[in-house]
Protein backbone atom coordinates (compact mmCIF):
# COMPACT_ATOMS: atom_id res chain seq x y z
CA UNK A 1 0.00 0.00 0.00
CA UNK A 2 2.40 2.51 0.84
CA UNK A 3 4.87 1.91 -2.39
CA UNK A 4 1.62 1.56 -4.77
CA UNK A 5 0.81 5.32 -3.01
CA UNK A 6 4.66 6.39 -3.54
CA UNK A 7 3.91 5.63 -7.30
CA UNK A 8 1.02 6.62 -8.04
CA UNK A 9 1.95 10.01 -6.72
CA UNK A 10 4.97 10.00 -9.12
CA UNK A 11 2.65 9.05 -11.96
CA UNK A 12 0.10 12.00 -10.78
CA UNK A 13 -2.56 9.18 -10.09
CA UNK A 14 -5.64 9.87 -7.80
CA UNK A 15 -6.10 8.39 -4.41
CA UNK A 16 -2.20 8.20 -3.60
CA UNK A 17 -2.27 10.22 -0.43
CA UNK A 18 -5.17 8.43 0.75
CA UNK A 19 -3.07 5.02 0.27
CA UNK A 20 0.40 6.43 2.00
CA UNK A 21 -1.74 7.43 5.06
CA UNK A 22 -3.46 4.46 5.08
CA UNK A 23 -0.14 1.99 4.79
CA UNK A 24 1.19 4.47 7.96
CA UNK A 25 -2.12 3.79 9.90
CA UNK A 26 -2.21 0.00 9.47
CA UNK A 27 1.80 0.45 11.01
CA UNK A 28 0.75 1.84 13.69
CA UNK A 29 -2.06 -0.30 14.24
CA UNK A 30 0.37 -3.15 14.40
CA UNK A 31 3.08 -1.22 16.60
CA UNK A 32 5.17 -0.94 13.67
CA UNK A 33 7.19 2.19 15.09
CA UNK A 34 9.86 2.32 12.76
CA UNK A 35 7.91 1.58 9.60
CA UNK A 36 5.05 4.13 10.64
CA UNK A 37 7.67 6.42 10.54
CA UNK A 38 9.36 5.70 6.96
CA UNK A 39 6.05 6.09 5.94
CA UNK A 40 5.33 9.60 7.21
CA UNK A 41 8.74 10.51 5.30
CA UNK A 42 6.98 9.03 2.57
CA UNK A 43 3.90 11.40 3.43
CA UNK A 44 6.04 14.53 3.86
CA UNK A 45 7.39 14.16 0.31
CA UNK A 46 3.95 13.81 -0.84
CA UNK A 47 2.44 16.66 0.58
CA UNK A 48 5.45 18.84 0.50
CA UNK A 49 5.18 18.03 -3.31
CA UNK A 50 1.19 19.10 -3.61
CA UNK A 51 2.24 22.80 -2.06
CA UNK A 52 1.06 21.36 1.85
CA UNK A 53 5.28 22.38 2.92
CA UNK A 54 3.26 23.61 6.60
CA UNK A 55 2.27 19.84 6.74
CA UNK A 56 5.42 18.14 5.48
CA UNK A 57 7.49 20.15 8.06
CA UNK A 58 4.91 18.75 11.42
CA UNK A 59 5.10 15.30 9.56
CA UNK A 60 8.87 15.00 9.21
CA UNK A 61 9.28 16.60 12.67
CA UNK A 62 7.41 13.86 13.66
CA UNK A 63 9.40 10.87 12.21
CA UNK A 64 12.73 12.11 12.22
CA UNK A 65 13.45 11.52 16.15
CA UNK A 66 12.56 7.58 15.47
CA UNK A 67 14.13 7.59 12.34
CA UNK A 68 17.13 9.01 14.11
CA UNK A 69 17.51 5.42 16.18
CA UNK A 70 17.20 3.23 13.64
CA UNK A 71 20.05 1.28 12.52
CA UNK A 72 19.75 2.17 8.57
CA UNK A 73 21.41 5.58 8.67
CA UNK A 74 20.86 6.29 5.12
CA UNK A 75 16.78 6.50 5.90
CA UNK A 76 17.07 9.28 8.63
CA UNK A 77 19.77 11.50 5.94
CA UNK A 78 16.82 11.31 2.91
CA UNK A 79 14.15 12.16 5.90
CA UNK A 80 16.98 14.76 7.21
CA UNK A 81 17.54 16.38 3.18
CA UNK A 82 13.66 16.44 2.91
CA UNK A 83 13.61 18.70 6.08
CA UNK A 84 16.04 21.41 4.28
CA UNK A 85 14.22 21.40 1.03
CA UNK A 86 10.81 22.09 3.10
CA UNK A 87 12.42 24.76 4.99
CA UNK A 88 13.88 26.61 2.01
CA UNK A 89 10.28 26.20 0.39
CA UNK A 90 9.11 28.05 3.40
CA UNK A 91 12.42 30.35 3.43
CA UNK A 92 13.61 29.58 6.78
CA UNK A 93 16.98 30.05 5.12
CA UNK A 94 18.55 30.72 8.81
CA UNK A 95 17.13 27.56 9.70
CA UNK A 96 18.03 25.28 6.86
CA UNK A 97 21.80 26.30 6.99
CA UNK A 98 22.52 24.03 9.85
CA UNK A 99 20.67 21.19 8.02
CA UNK A 100 22.61 21.20 5.19
CA UNK A 101 25.35 20.91 6.65
CA UNK A 102 24.49 18.19 8.86
CA UNK A 103 23.45 16.46 5.50
CA UNK A 104 26.43 16.98 3.66
CA UNK A 105 28.82 16.24 6.95
CA UNK A 106 26.47 12.95 6.84
CA UNK A 107 26.10 12.17 3.33
CA UNK A 108 30.36 12.51 2.84
CA UNK A 109 30.56 10.34 6.24
CA UNK A 110 27.89 7.58 4.63
CA UNK A 111 29.86 7.90 1.40
CA UNK A 112 26.20 9.11 -0.89
CA UNK A 113 27.92 11.34 -3.52
CA UNK A 114 24.66 11.92 -4.70
CA UNK A 115 23.44 13.17 -1.88
CA UNK A 116 26.44 15.73 -1.45
CA UNK A 117 25.81 16.80 -5.42
CA UNK A 118 21.98 17.38 -3.92
CA UNK A 119 23.07 19.31 -1.61
CA UNK A 120 25.56 21.27 -2.80
CA UNK A 121 22.85 21.84 -5.54
CA UNK A 122 20.21 23.01 -2.91
CA UNK A 123 22.75 25.52 -1.06
CA UNK A 124 23.87 27.04 -4.51
CA UNK A 125 20.13 27.66 -4.74
CA UNK A 126 19.22 29.41 -1.62
CA UNK A 127 22.62 31.53 -2.09
CA UNK A 128 21.09 32.54 -5.58
CA UNK A 129 17.55 33.71 -4.04
CA UNK A 130 19.46 35.63 -1.37
CA UNK A 131 21.63 37.45 -4.11
CA UNK A 132 25.15 35.90 -2.47
CA UNK A 133 26.41 35.31 -6.14
CA UNK A 134 29.76 34.25 -5.37
CA UNK A 135 28.27 31.60 -3.10
CA UNK A 136 26.00 30.49 -5.74
CA UNK A 137 28.29 29.76 -8.14
CA UNK A 138 31.30 28.44 -5.70
CA UNK A 139 28.52 25.60 -4.53
CA UNK A 140 27.53 24.98 -7.87
CA UNK A 141 30.82 24.31 -9.35
CA UNK A 142 31.09 21.64 -6.35
CA UNK A 143 28.03 19.75 -7.32
CA UNK A 144 29.48 19.34 -10.57
CA UNK A 145 32.77 17.90 -9.52
CA UNK A 146 30.97 15.54 -7.24
CA UNK A 147 28.91 14.56 -9.81
CA UNK A 148 31.99 13.12 -12.06
CA UNK A 149 31.87 10.62 -9.50
CA UNK A 150 28.14 10.26 -8.85
CA UNK A 151 27.30 10.36 -12.74
CA UNK A 152 23.75 11.05 -12.14
CA UNK A 153 22.73 13.15 -15.47
CA UNK A 154 19.14 14.67 -14.22
CA UNK A 155 21.71 16.75 -10.79
CA UNK A 156 24.30 17.30 -13.87
CA UNK A 157 21.36 19.15 -16.12
CA UNK A 158 20.02 20.64 -12.88
CA UNK A 159 23.31 22.77 -12.10
CA UNK A 160 23.85 23.52 -15.33
CA UNK A 161 20.24 24.98 -15.78
CA UNK A 162 20.91 27.14 -12.89
CA UNK A 163 24.58 28.44 -14.62
CA UNK A 164 23.06 29.08 -18.41
CA UNK A 165 20.61 30.68 -16.86
CA UNK A 166 22.79 32.91 -14.55
CA UNK A 167 25.22 33.96 -17.49
CA UNK A 168 22.49 34.55 -19.69
CA UNK A 169 21.11 37.03 -17.27
CA UNK A 170 24.19 38.69 -17.13
CA UNK A 171 24.72 39.08 -20.60
CA UNK A 172 26.91 36.21 -21.40
CA UNK A 173 25.62 34.38 -24.37
CA UNK A 174 28.07 32.62 -25.49
CA UNK A 175 28.76 31.33 -21.97
CA UNK A 176 24.92 30.52 -21.08
CA UNK A 177 24.97 28.68 -24.86
CA UNK A 178 28.02 26.70 -23.52
CA UNK A 179 26.46 25.18 -20.66
CA UNK A 180 23.48 24.52 -22.62
CA UNK A 181 24.98 22.54 -25.55
CA UNK A 182 26.13 20.69 -22.51
CA UNK A 183 22.73 19.80 -21.05
CA UNK A 184 21.85 18.82 -24.59
CA UNK A 185 24.69 16.33 -24.63
CA UNK A 186 23.47 14.54 -21.57
CA UNK A 187 20.16 13.46 -22.83
CA UNK A 188 18.89 11.71 -26.44
CA UNK A 189 19.47 14.04 -29.41
CA UNK A 190 15.68 13.80 -30.39
CA UNK A 191 14.30 14.53 -26.96
CA UNK A 192 16.25 16.94 -24.91
CA UNK A 193 14.25 17.35 -21.30
CA UNK A 194 12.01 20.10 -20.27
CA UNK A 195 14.50 22.12 -18.46
CA UNK A 196 16.82 21.79 -20.91
CA UNK A 197 14.01 23.01 -23.44
CA UNK A 198 12.61 25.86 -21.09
CA UNK A 199 16.07 26.98 -20.86
CA UNK A 200 16.49 27.20 -24.33
CA UNK A 201 13.55 29.39 -24.51
CA UNK A 202 14.33 31.87 -21.85
CA UNK A 203 17.85 32.66 -23.39
CA UNK A 204 16.51 32.98 -26.72
CA UNK A 205 13.48 35.30 -25.57
CA UNK A 206 17.00 37.28 -23.77
CA UNK A 207 18.55 37.29 -27.56
CA UNK A 208 15.68 39.13 -28.70
CA UNK A 209 13.35 36.47 -30.52
CA UNK A 210 10.37 36.51 -28.65
CA UNK A 211 8.59 34.65 -31.96
CA UNK A 212 10.78 32.10 -31.10
CA UNK A 213 10.79 31.92 -27.62
CA UNK A 214 6.60 31.90 -27.68
CA UNK A 215 6.92 29.01 -29.64
CA UNK A 216 9.45 27.06 -27.53
CA UNK A 217 7.91 28.13 -24.14
CA UNK A 218 4.18 27.48 -24.90
CA UNK A 219 5.72 23.45 -26.86
CA UNK A 220 7.46 23.27 -23.16
CA UNK A 221 3.89 24.60 -21.22
CA UNK A 222 2.50 21.90 -22.96
CA UNK A 223 4.61 18.88 -22.61
CA UNK A 224 4.88 19.43 -19.24
CA UNK A 225 1.15 19.09 -18.61
CA UNK A 226 0.46 15.80 -20.38
CA UNK A 227 4.11 14.38 -18.55
CA UNK A 228 2.63 15.74 -15.09
CA UNK A 229 5.73 17.71 -14.27
CA UNK A 230 3.62 20.81 -12.79
CA UNK A 231 6.63 22.92 -11.52
CA UNK A 232 8.25 23.00 -15.05
CA UNK A 233 4.55 23.71 -16.59
CA UNK A 234 3.87 26.36 -14.45
CA UNK A 235 7.37 28.17 -14.52
CA UNK A 236 6.63 28.00 -18.21
CA UNK A 237 3.59 29.58 -17.98
CA UNK A 238 4.70 32.69 -16.44
CA UNK A 239 7.35 32.37 -18.95
CA UNK A 240 4.77 32.31 -22.02
CA UNK A 241 3.13 35.44 -20.13
CA UNK A 242 6.64 37.48 -19.98
CA UNK A 243 7.00 36.98 -23.67
CA UNK A 244 3.50 37.80 -24.44
CA UNK A 245 3.59 41.26 -22.33
CA UNK A 246 6.96 42.03 -24.29
CA UNK A 247 5.14 41.48 -27.19
CA UNK A 248 2.40 43.73 -26.10
CA UNK A 249 -0.61 41.04 -26.60
CA UNK A 250 -3.26 42.43 -23.87
CA UNK A 251 -5.67 39.95 -24.85
CA UNK A 252 -3.42 37.16 -24.55
CA UNK A 253 -2.26 37.66 -21.41
CA UNK A 254 -5.50 39.03 -19.24
CA UNK A 255 -6.95 35.94 -20.87
CA UNK A 256 -3.88 33.25 -19.77
CA UNK A 257 -2.72 35.39 -16.57
CA UNK A 258 -5.51 33.93 -14.20
CA UNK A 259 -4.51 30.43 -15.05
CA UNK A 260 -1.25 30.63 -15.03
CA UNK A 261 -1.01 32.63 -11.51
CA UNK A 262 -3.14 29.64 -10.19
CA UNK A 263 -0.76 27.16 -11.17
CA UNK A 264 2.15 28.66 -9.41
CA UNK A 265 0.29 29.15 -6.16
CA UNK A 266 -0.79 25.70 -6.05
CA UNK A 267 2.12 24.58 -4.43
CA UNK A 268 1.42 26.75 -1.77
CA UNK A 269 4.66 28.60 -0.88
CA UNK A 270 4.75 32.81 -1.27
CA UNK A 271 6.89 34.03 -3.79
CA UNK A 272 6.77 30.30 -5.96
CA UNK A 273 8.58 27.56 -5.22
CA UNK A 274 12.31 27.53 -4.72
CA UNK A 275 13.26 25.67 -8.32
CA UNK A 276 11.59 29.37 -9.59
CA UNK A 277 11.74 31.65 -7.14
CA UNK A 278 14.68 33.84 -9.01
CA UNK A 279 12.60 33.92 -12.12
CA UNK A 280 10.05 36.30 -9.88
CA UNK A 281 12.51 39.45 -10.57
CA UNK A 282 12.98 39.31 -14.07
CA UNK A 283 8.93 39.19 -14.40
CA UNK A 284 9.15 42.00 -12.27
CA UNK A 285 7.39 44.58 -15.14
CA UNK A 286 4.42 41.65 -15.78
CA UNK A 287 3.67 41.74 -12.18
CA UNK A 288 2.87 45.17 -12.41
CA UNK A 289 0.79 44.69 -15.17
CA UNK A 290 -1.52 41.90 -13.48
CA UNK A 291 -1.83 44.05 -10.14
CA UNK A 292 -3.97 46.69 -12.36
CA UNK A 293 -6.08 43.71 -13.66
CA UNK A 294 -8.87 43.16 -11.41
CA UNK A 295 -9.23 39.78 -11.82
CA UNK A 296 -5.41 38.98 -11.40
CA UNK A 297 -4.47 41.50 -8.83
CA UNK A 298 -5.29 39.57 -5.81
CA UNK A 299 -3.59 36.69 -6.86
CA UNK A 300 -0.62 38.59 -7.90
CA UNK A 301 -0.81 40.06 -3.93
CA UNK A 302 -0.75 36.38 -3.00
CA UNK A 303 2.02 35.02 -4.56
CA UNK A 304 4.09 37.68 -3.89
CA UNK A 305 3.79 37.75 -0.09
CA UNK A 306 6.81 38.05 1.59
CA UNK A 307 6.78 34.78 4.07
CA UNK A 308 9.60 34.78 6.39
CA UNK A 309 9.89 31.58 8.55
CA UNK A 310 7.51 32.21 12.03
CA UNK A 311 7.95 35.87 12.11
CA UNK A 312 5.77 35.96 9.36
CA UNK A 313 3.11 38.46 9.20
CA UNK A 314 0.25 36.75 8.80
CA UNK A 315 -3.83 37.45 8.53
CA UNK A 316 -5.45 37.64 12.12
CA UNK A 317 -7.19 34.38 12.39
CA UNK A 318 -9.78 33.91 14.59
CA UNK A 319 -8.89 32.62 17.95
CA UNK A 320 -10.67 29.24 19.27
CA UNK A 321 -11.59 28.75 23.05
CA UNK A 322 -10.29 24.99 24.34
CA UNK A 323 -12.06 24.63 27.47
CA UNK A 324 -10.88 21.09 29.91
CA UNK A 325 -13.05 19.89 32.24
CA UNK A 326 -11.39 17.70 35.00
CA UNK A 327 -12.73 17.76 38.22
CA UNK A 328 -15.26 14.78 38.29
CA UNK A 329 -15.02 14.55 34.70
CA UNK A 330 -12.65 14.36 31.68
CA UNK A 331 -14.22 16.32 29.22
CA UNK A 332 -12.68 19.50 26.43
CA UNK A 333 -14.92 21.63 24.69
CA UNK A 334 -13.96 23.77 21.54
CA UNK A 335 -15.77 26.69 21.40
CA UNK A 336 -18.43 25.65 23.44
CA UNK A 337 -18.64 21.99 21.70
CA UNK A 338 -17.67 18.90 23.58
CA UNK A 339 -15.05 17.21 21.74
CA UNK A 340 -15.71 13.08 21.47
CA UNK A 341 -12.31 11.74 21.91
CA UNK A 342 -11.39 7.84 21.19
CA UNK A 343 -8.90 7.92 23.58
CA UNK A 344 -9.23 7.75 27.30
CA UNK A 345 -6.19 9.90 28.33
CA UNK A 346 -6.66 12.87 25.41
CA UNK A 347 -7.89 15.11 27.57
CA UNK A 348 -4.62 14.44 30.21
CA UNK A 349 -2.48 14.75 27.44
CA UNK A 350 -3.93 18.27 26.35
CA UNK A 351 -3.88 19.26 30.30
CA UNK A 352 -0.52 18.11 30.18
CA UNK A 353 0.64 20.09 27.78
CA UNK A 354 -1.16 23.01 28.43
CA UNK A 355 0.38 23.08 31.95
CA UNK A 356 4.09 22.42 30.54
CA UNK A 357 4.35 24.13 27.43
CA UNK A 358 7.49 22.45 25.65
CA UNK A 359 7.58 19.45 27.16
CA UNK A 360 9.80 17.13 24.83
CA UNK A 361 7.63 13.93 24.07
CA UNK A 362 10.24 11.78 26.57
CA UNK A 363 8.37 14.20 29.08
CA UNK A 364 4.74 13.75 27.66
CA UNK A 365 5.24 9.90 27.43
CA UNK A 366 7.02 9.63 30.72
CA UNK A 367 3.35 11.64 32.15
CA UNK A 368 0.89 9.57 30.71
CA UNK A 369 1.96 6.34 30.24
CA UNK A 370 4.60 5.58 33.13
CA UNK A 371 4.60 1.93 33.15
CA UNK A 372 4.68 1.45 29.20
CA UNK A 373 8.12 0.20 27.44
CA UNK A 374 9.30 2.79 25.41
CA UNK A 375 8.29 1.93 22.18
CA UNK A 376 4.74 0.95 23.26
CA UNK A 377 4.61 4.37 25.15
CA UNK A 378 5.66 6.15 21.84
CA UNK A 379 2.66 3.96 19.76
CA UNK A 380 -0.01 5.28 22.49
CA UNK A 381 1.22 8.94 22.48
CA UNK A 382 1.19 9.12 18.42
CA UNK A 383 -2.63 7.65 18.87
CA UNK A 384 -3.38 10.08 20.90
CA UNK A 385 -1.95 13.10 19.22
CA UNK A 386 -3.52 11.69 15.97
CA UNK A 387 -7.17 11.21 17.74
CA UNK A 388 -6.73 14.72 19.05
CA UNK A 389 -5.71 15.96 15.76
CA UNK A 390 -8.93 14.37 13.64
CA UNK A 391 -11.51 15.71 16.28
CA UNK A 392 -10.49 18.61 17.08
CA UNK A 393 -7.65 20.31 14.35
CA UNK A 394 -4.11 20.90 15.20
CA UNK A 395 -4.67 21.86 18.80
CA UNK A 396 -1.61 20.40 19.71
CA UNK A 397 2.04 20.99 17.83
CA UNK A 398 5.52 20.79 17.31
CA UNK A 399 8.00 23.28 17.72
CA UNK A 400 11.44 23.09 17.62
CA UNK A 401 14.53 21.77 15.65
CA UNK A 402 13.86 18.45 14.41
CA UNK A 403 16.37 16.59 17.24
CA UNK A 404 15.12 18.38 20.29
CA UNK A 405 11.25 19.00 19.40
CA UNK A 406 8.71 19.70 21.81
CA UNK A 407 5.32 20.16 22.41
CA UNK A 408 2.81 22.98 22.86
CA UNK A 409 -0.62 24.15 22.75
CA UNK A 410 -1.60 25.89 19.52
CA UNK A 411 -0.98 29.86 19.49
CA UNK A 412 -4.64 30.15 17.90
CA UNK A 413 -6.27 28.64 21.15
CA UNK A 414 -7.03 30.12 24.50
CA UNK A 415 -6.85 27.82 27.09
CA UNK A 416 -8.48 27.70 30.29
CA UNK A 417 -9.65 24.70 32.39
CA UNK A 418 -11.87 24.43 35.80
CA UNK A 419 -8.90 23.72 37.48
CA UNK A 420 -7.58 26.92 37.17
CA UNK A 421 -10.86 28.25 38.37
CA UNK A 422 -10.61 26.38 41.64
CA UNK A 423 -7.39 27.85 42.48
CA UNK A 424 -8.67 31.43 41.76
CA UNK A 425 -11.46 30.22 44.13
CA UNK A 426 -9.43 28.94 46.97
CA UNK A 427 -7.51 32.35 46.28
CA UNK A 428 -10.68 33.92 47.13
CA UNK A 429 -11.84 31.65 50.31
CA UNK A 430 -14.26 29.81 48.12
CA UNK A 431 -13.55 26.06 49.70
CA UNK A 432 -16.94 24.47 48.04
CA UNK A 433 -16.33 20.94 46.66
CA UNK A 434 -15.81 20.61 42.82
CA UNK A 435 -14.50 17.30 42.18
CA UNK A 436 -11.83 15.00 42.37
CA UNK A 437 -8.77 16.17 39.52
CA UNK A 438 -9.20 13.58 36.17
CA UNK A 439 -10.87 10.90 37.92
CA UNK A 440 -10.06 7.22 36.46
CA UNK A 441 -6.41 8.22 36.34
CA UNK A 442 -4.89 6.88 39.51
CA UNK A 443 -2.08 5.12 38.25
CA UNK A 444 -0.16 9.08 36.88
CA UNK A 445 2.25 10.07 39.44
CA UNK A 446 1.55 13.60 37.78
CA UNK A 447 -2.15 13.27 38.56
CA UNK A 448 -1.17 11.93 41.88
CA UNK A 449 0.36 15.10 42.82
CA UNK A 450 -1.85 17.27 41.31
CA UNK A 451 -4.29 15.99 43.69
CA UNK A 452 -2.23 16.34 46.25
CA UNK A 453 -1.44 20.63 45.60
CA UNK A 454 -5.57 21.16 45.41
CA UNK A 455 -6.06 18.99 48.92
CA UNK A 456 -3.28 21.20 50.19
CA UNK A 457 -4.33 24.43 48.99
CA UNK A 458 -7.52 23.38 50.38
CA UNK A 459 -6.51 22.37 53.79
CA UNK A 460 -4.87 26.01 54.09
CA UNK A 461 -7.51 27.92 53.35
CA UNK A 462 -9.87 25.59 54.98
CA UNK A 463 -7.90 26.04 58.21
CA UNK A 464 -7.38 29.53 58.02
CA UNK A 465 -11.66 29.99 57.71
CA UNK A 466 -12.16 27.20 60.37
CA UNK A 467 -10.15 29.09 62.59
CA UNK A 468 -11.87 32.39 61.91
CA UNK A 469 -15.31 30.64 62.50
CA UNK A 470 -14.18 29.22 65.88
CA UNK A 471 -12.61 32.79 67.15
CA UNK A 472 -16.38 34.32 66.20
CA UNK A 473 -18.70 31.54 67.31
CA UNK A 474 -20.03 31.28 64.33
CA UNK A 475 -21.56 28.06 64.65
CA UNK A 476 -23.57 27.88 61.16
CA UNK A 477 -20.19 28.98 59.17
CA UNK A 478 -18.72 26.01 61.03
CA UNK A 479 -20.80 23.45 59.88
CA UNK A 480 -20.75 24.54 55.92
CA UNK A 481 -17.07 24.35 56.16
CA UNK A 482 -16.99 20.96 57.60
CA UNK A 483 -19.50 19.85 55.40
CA UNK A 484 -17.06 21.15 52.39
CA UNK A 485 -14.01 19.93 53.81
CA UNK A 486 -15.41 16.16 54.36
CA UNK A 487 -16.21 16.01 51.16
CA UNK A 488 -12.21 16.92 50.27
CA UNK A 489 -10.89 14.16 52.88
CA UNK A 490 -13.72 12.00 53.56
CA UNK A 491 -13.26 9.78 57.31
CA UNK A 492 -10.92 13.09 58.90
CA UNK A 493 -11.71 12.79 62.24
CA UNK A 494 -10.70 16.74 63.18
CA UNK A 495 -13.47 17.88 60.96
CA UNK A 496 -15.88 14.91 61.59
CA UNK A 497 -15.47 15.97 65.58
CA UNK A 498 -15.68 19.39 64.13
CA UNK A 499 -18.96 19.27 62.50
CA UNK A 500 -20.65 17.18 65.28
CA UNK A 501 -20.20 19.51 67.85
CA UNK A 502 -20.88 22.92 65.66
CA UNK A 503 -24.32 20.86 64.74
CA UNK A 504 -25.22 20.41 68.05
CA UNK A 505 -24.39 23.74 69.18
CA UNK A 506 -26.98 25.43 66.59
CA UNK A 507 -29.33 23.17 67.31
CA UNK A 508 -29.68 23.81 71.34
CA UNK A 509 -29.05 27.23 69.69
CA UNK A 510 -26.27 27.51 72.69
CA UNK A 511 -23.91 30.07 70.48
CA UNK A 512 -21.66 30.29 73.60
CA UNK A 513 -20.77 26.92 74.09
CA UNK A 514 -17.15 26.12 73.26
CA UNK A 515 -16.28 24.86 69.58
CA UNK A 516 -13.79 22.07 69.42
CA UNK A 517 -10.66 23.98 71.15
CA UNK A 518 -8.44 21.81 69.91
CA UNK A 519 -9.26 22.26 66.21
CA UNK A 520 -6.15 23.96 64.58
CA UNK A 521 -3.62 21.21 66.15
CA UNK A 522 -6.04 18.38 64.74
CA UNK A 523 -6.83 20.08 61.67
CA UNK A 524 -3.08 21.15 60.85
Amino acid sequence: MRWLGVCEHKLGLPGALEHIEAARNGYLRLGDVEMAARTEFNLAVSYALNGHARQAMTLLQSALPILEQQPNRYVALSALAALSDVQLELQLYEEAVPILAEVAARAKALGSVYTQVRTSIQTAQMHLVRGQEALFLEHIQRALTLNQVAHDSSMDEFALSYLADYHSRQGDHRQAADFLLRMHSLGSIQAPSLLAQLIEAMLTRRRGDLVGALRQVTAVQEAAAEQNQALIGARAGLQRLFVLYLMRDVAQIRALLPEALHAVMRFGTAQAPLDMRHDLSELADLFVFAAEDPISAPLVASLLAVERGPAAVQPTEPVSRLELLVLDQQTALKDGVPLAFSSKVAVAVLLYVAMVPGATPQQVMDACFPSDPPRVAQLRLRRVLEDIDRVAGPLVVLSGPYDNVTYQVSTDVVVSSDLQQLRLLLANNDVRYRGVVLPGLDALPWVVALRAEVQASVRKTLNGLLTAALEQHDAVRVVQLCEQGLRYFPGDRALSDAYSTATLTVSESAVDQPLWPTFDSSLN
